[in-house]
């Protein structure tokens, strides 16, 4: 019988590989392949530095060298390495070289409390621990005599201050470490490495409670990033420009910024907070990005900055600018329509300069994933002439696990796309339900939860099925994603409803609306908790100031509000109240029944943030949490 599932570091799993995908392959083989076909191409470059440019032979040696000083310092065979640092070329070649170690890397994420990283770093047993800084060291040294497995922290930057037992390690000085005497131990594992065994730790952002930590194979990692490219159809292998900005402590990035750039022979440009936070645009016109990864926030982020700067035009210059707009979306649509008229190639010029402005000019890839993202946002990059790619799949799929294209978004745009590659999706119905849950096979299905059975047997069934715990449906080969089984409210009536698509329609109705929690478990009736959309400030904290997307959506309701507390302090105002009443009440007529309508609702009186605890680092709501914080304007609705 096939082993399919573990919760252990050291054990294997069978690869069940169909007879004509390729051959499974170690990480090691894999960054091998690519730095023997391209030495010379930039492989990595840390932005706001010096711009020291590391090319793919380089990056080899640097990884082999940590991996060799990893063996020194006391790794053992399915140790784990944590890292706890922002983007770096220091943190992938830490992440490579626990890996090329025989060992598993685990990322942290930099926002976490020190309490969040103590069960990271207990659960994992980490023996190495790379800190960004001493503002990272700190936390570590609030709980350091709680962890006995940790051997070494390892400081990249500012790193003045060693402890008396040189427990921590200068990165600039770890290089210099003689490694002659562990070659042989180093040779050794390279030949014990299998593409079954475990090499990643991702831990999930954790919606509620703790998160659990997935384990990653290497045929995961790369089955994911060699299908991946292949069906986005990356053409020009060896000369594609990554802009690494999302944490790597979350898969998205980990896989894009290491596996698909390698998998691409691309140069991967490391964005630091300081610039993240003041001049992401001016980076992005530097870098010139060729493939662009982003959560849906981001893209929103920057179609509000682009509808704030089209409000300063004049009136001749908005008119042209939209009709611009509407003809690319046509084009887009009716690709019959031909791409050599005057007026295509007029419009194609006008919306070419607004690219250049972002830094998009030569990025002929855009994907988005993590949520949902709403129609209204990828038309209007569409009719930019930057259609935005969706990719669906999670954390226990080593990411993605179907993808959109044009050709299928002139279908529909409400789907996610086909399945990659010999991977396959099904759909498990109640009764007559049109919808179900969705399940998915392959290579790219997780081993298991670390130390956790009982999840992991929930999770992955008997036959190999990983069980998502997301609602959908399949019509024509395409999946289209409808909710989370979690995220499915029970009224005290015993009606069934789903949450996250009704939150959907409240924010696709308003576009001032940031937020939408809808209330409803055990309760009589529906209601919601609404939260505008703010300028956000360079901790990445909304501030009091209202964005312009929510200044004109007020305007046009006959309120001047400019700043969140006068629209908080207004909030029993009855033209307030009307305007809002009017988008649920536009809602309600799509409701599929009357439990479904939404019969009260509350303007919070601040945006979420992952600072004040309502997001988790990938921007995802803690239900849990906001019903918790917000329990008393919740049981107003229920008096």
């Amino acid at each position: 019988m096939k082993c399919i599932r573990t919760t252990k570091l050291n054990k294997k799993v069978d690869i069940i590989r169909h007879k004509d995908d390729f051959e499974p392959i170690t990480v090691i083989d894999f960054f091998k392949e690519t730095v023997e076909k391209f030495p010379n191409t930039n492989a990595l470059v840390n932005f706001s530095e010096n711009k020291h440019f590391i090319s793919y032979q380089i990056y080899q040696t640097y990884v082999e060298k940590i991996a060799k000083i990893f063996i020194k310092l006391g790794l053992e065979r399915h140790g784990v390495v944590a890292i706890l640092a922002w983007n770096s070329s220091e943190w992938v070649i830490s992440a490579l070289g626990a890996i090329h170690s025989g060992g598993i890397v685990t990322g942290i994420y930099t926002t976490n409390s020190s309490e969040a990283c103590q069960y990271i770093l207990e659960s994992s047993k980490a023996q190495i621990l790379i800190v960004e800084d001493s503002k990272q060291l700190q936390k570590i040294n609030e709980i350091k005599t709680d962890l006995p497995f940790l051997k070494y922290i390892i400081q990249i930057k500012n790193s003045n201050y060693l402890n008396p037992e040189n427990l921590i390690l200068d990165w600039n000085e770890l290089l210099q470490i003689d490694t002659s005497d562990v070659e042989e131990e180093y040779e050794k594992r390279l030949k014990e490495i299998t593409p079954n065994e475990c090499c990643a730790l991702i831990y999930t952002s954790g919606t509620s409670g703790f998160p659990k930590a997935a384990m990653l194979s290497h045929d995961n990692l790369i089955w994911n990033a060699k299908k991946g490219v292949e069906t986005m159809k990356v053409a020009e292998i060896g000369n594609e420009n990554l802009m690494s900005y999302l944490p790597l402590s979350h898969l998205a990035a980990f896989m894009s910024d290491i596996f698909i750039a390698i998998q691409c022979a691309a140069t991967v440009h490391f964005i630091d907070l300081k610039t993240l936070k003041t001049s992401l645009v001016e980076a992005l016109k530097e870098i010139q990005p060729t493939v662009f990864i982003g959560v849906p926030r981001v893209y929103e982020k920057i179609e509000e900055k682009i509808n704030e700067k089209l409000q300063e035009q004049n009136f001749l210059k908005k008119k042209l600018f939209f009709w611009c707009q509407n003809f690319m979306l046509n084009s887009y649509f009716n690709p019959e329509n031909s791409t050599s008229s005057i007026k295509y190639k007029l419009a194609q010029f006008i919306i070419t300069q607004v690219k250049e402005a972002l830094g998009f000019q030569h990025c002929k890839i855009f994907i988005t994933g993590s949520a949902p993202m709403s129609e209204t946002t990828k038309k209007f990059f569409i009719s930019l002439n930057m259609a935005i790619y969706e990719a669906y799949g999670m954390t226990e799929s080593s990411t993605v696990h179907t993808l959109t294209s044009h050709e299928i978004q002139i279908y529909s745009l409400n789907t996610v796309g086909r399945s990659l590659q010999f991977a396959e999706t099904k759909i498990i119905k109640n009764k007559s339900d049109e919808e179900g849950e969705i399940c998915i096979k392959g290579r790219h299905v997780f081993m298991g939860y670390l130390n956790n059975i009982e999840k992991t047997f929930e999770t992955i069934d008997t036959d190999g099925w990983l069980h998502t715990g997301d609602i959908g449906n399949i019509e024509n080969d395409l999946l289209y994603v409808t909710g989370r089984l979690k995220e499915i409210l029970i009224t005290s009536g015993g009606e069934n409803i789903p949450a996250v698509r009704i939150e959907n329609l409240v924010k696709n109705e308003c576009n001032a609306i940031s937020n939408a929690v809808l209330i409803g478990d055990k309760r009589k009736f529906l209601s919601i908790l609404l939260t505008l959309k703010t300028e956000i400030d360079k901790e990445e904290i909304p501030s009091d100031e209202l964005s312009s997307e929510t200044c004109k959506w007020l305007k046009l309701n006959d309120l001047n509000f400019t700043k969140m507390s006068q629209v908080y302090k207004a909030r029993n105002d009855q033209k307030l109240i009307d305007a809002f009443q009017n988008v649920i009440d536009r809602v309600n007529e799509k409701a599929i029944a009357n439990p479904q309508k939404i019969q009260k609702f509350a303007i919070l009186p601040q945006d979420f943030s992952i600072a004040s605890d309502e997001l988790t680092p990938t921007m995802k709501v803690k239900r849990f949490f906001v019903v918790e914080k917000y329990k008393d304007v919740i049981e107003k609705f229920y008096e």
